[in-house]
C-alpha cells in the first residue's frame, strides 16, 4: 500500500504538469485566433471578429409543449410539459470596429481572464502536486497554492457567469425566438460558493497547523 501512495503522487504530478503546460498552449492559441479570424484573409474573405457563447432558451409565457406522446392515460391522466432548451450561438461581425463596443470589450475580457483563471487552478494543483513529491506537504507554499487554486476557480467560474448575461443581453439584441425568450444558462451557485470555502477551510488548517509546529519547534 505504501508503494502505491509513493508511486501515485509522482503519477498524478505528471498527468497534471502535462495538463497544464498542454492547457497553456491551447488558452494561448484560442486567445489568438478565437475572436479574429486571421486565416480568412488567406482565402481573400474579410476580417471578423467574434464572440460566442451558451444560452437557454425560456418559453414564453411558459408555452405548453405539445409534442410529445401520451403513453399511459391510467385514471384519466392529463400532461402538460413545459420545454426548456440550452443553445450555442456565435455572432461575427464584418464591422472590426465592433470590437471596442463595451459589451462586447467585456465579455472577451472576462472569457480570456476566466481561461487563464482555470489555468491557474491547474497551476496550483500541479504546484500542490509538487510539493507533496518531495515531502514538503505541510509548507507555506502548500498554502499559498492551495488558496490560489481556490481563488483562481471561484474567480473563473464567477467572471464565466457574469460573460454569460452579458452575452446573452448582446444576442437578445440580434436574434429572437417565437414563444421563447432567450436566456442565460443558470449555475450552481451554492456549490461554487461551498467548493470555494472548503479549498479555503483546507488551506487555514494546514497553516495553523505549520504555525503550531513552529510554535513547538521554538520552544524545545
Amino acid at each position: 500500500m505504501k508503494t502505491i501512495q509513493r508511486d501515485f503522487i509522482p503519477f498524478l504530478y505528471w498527468i497534471f504538469k502535462i495538463w497544464f503546460w498542454v492547457q497553456l498552449v491551447i488558452t494561448l492559441g484560442l486567445v489568438s485566433v478565437n475572436y479574429v479570424d486571421w486565416f480568412g484573409s488567406l482565402h481573400d474573405e474579410p476580417l471578423r471578429f467574434t464572440i460566442r457563447g451558451n444560452f437557454a432558451l425560456i418559453p414564453n409565457p411558459n408555452k405548453p409543449d405539445t409534442t410529445f406522446q401520451l403513453i399511459r392515460d391510467e385514471g384519466g391522466a392529463e400532461v402538460i410539459s413545459l420545454i426548456h432548451r440550452n443553445g450555442w450561438a456565435r455572432i461575427d461581425y464584418a464591422d472590426l470596429s465592433q470590437m471596442l463596443e463595451s459589451e462586447n470589450v467585456l465579455i472577451v475580457s472576462l472569457e480570456v481572464i476566466a481561461w487563464f483563471g482555470w489555468l491557474m487552478c491547474v497551476y496550483s494543483i500541479y504546484r500542490i502536486l509538487r510539493q507533496c513529491k518531495y515531502g514538503d506537504v505541510f509548507h507555506r507554499n502548500t498554502v499559498r497554492f492551495i488558496r490560489w487554486g481556490a481563488g483562481s476557480y471561484f474567480a473563473a467560474d464567477f467572471l464565466s457567469y457574469i460573460k454569460s448575461q452579458i452575452f446573452t443581453n448582446v444576442l437578445q439584441y440580434h436574434i429572437k425566438y417565437d414563444d421563447f425568450y432567450i436566456s442565460d444558462v443558470k449555475k450552481d451557485t451554492i456549490a461554487l460558493v461551498v467548493c470555494s470555502l472548503l479549498l479555503a477551510l483546507i488551506a487555514e488548517v494546514i497553516n495553523y497547523g505549520i504555525t503550531l509546529k513552529e510554535e513547538q519547534d521554538l520552544t524545545i
